[in-house]
């Protein structure tokens, strides 16, 4: 009885394998669009009538994702996508996922088509997370420690460390610096004349 079939959650982790698992596991379920959602695993509040399960982050997974945004869909959709999954929006899985659906079947014209709401609020999560990397590229200031290391202290509300780090790598590529995102207790480590990593 299709009208009775209960919404399978799937709970991710906050980062990008897990929610690329869960959007290539609730698409292989074939249980149709309607009768899945994705749902970031701190962001649960259990529902009656749905089934819940939990997704193991597999990056053979992830990669099948990543390479078929890019080949069925566009870059510039996998660069939208990237950025909404750093987003601190509790829905952006989902948010994600329903983006996908579109993308997957209407190809790349899917980034210009605002007047639907998945798309539009792909856009919404990409100029919040602009924005504060903008800010944060404006006003982050480094204090020099007593090895000579510059050292910054960052609590944003987006996971921005891969968006802000480049830009700081660029212009102070001579210099040993950590950049750390104090929330997530994650950090972006510059070793002078080297690519930087996080850490």
């Amino acid at each position: 009885m299709e009208g009775h079939m209960n919404t399978t959650i799937y709970l991710c982790d906050d980062n990008l394998d897990s929610i690329f698992t869960a959007v290539y596991d609730a698409w292989a379920s074939r249980k149709g669009h309607n009768h899945v959602r994705l749902q970031m695993n701190r962001a649960v509040t259990m529902e009656l009538f749905c089934d819940y399960v939990t997704v193991i982050p597999d990056s053979t997974k992830a990669e099948s994702v990543s390479r078929s945004i890019r080949g069925k869909i566009s870059p510039k959709a996998w660069h939208m996508v990237y950025r909404a999954a750093m987003s601190p929006e509790d829905s952006r899985a989902d948010d994600i996922y329903r983006f996908l659906v579109g993308g997957f079947y209407y190809g790349a014209r899917v980034v210009d088509m605002l007047t639907e709401p998945a798309v539009r609020r792909m856009q919404e999560l990409n100029r919040n997370i602009a924005n504060e990397t903008h800010y944060h590229k404006e006003f982050l200031r480094f204090d020099a420690t007593i090895e000579g290391i510059l050292f910054a202290r960052i609590r944003p509300k987006g996971n921005i460390l891969t968006m802000l780090t480049p830009h700081f790598a660029d212009r102070l590529s001579g210099e040993d610096f950590i950049i750390l995102d104090v929330g997530r207790q994650l950090a972006a480590v510059h070793p002078a004349g080297k690519e930087w990593y996080l850490a």
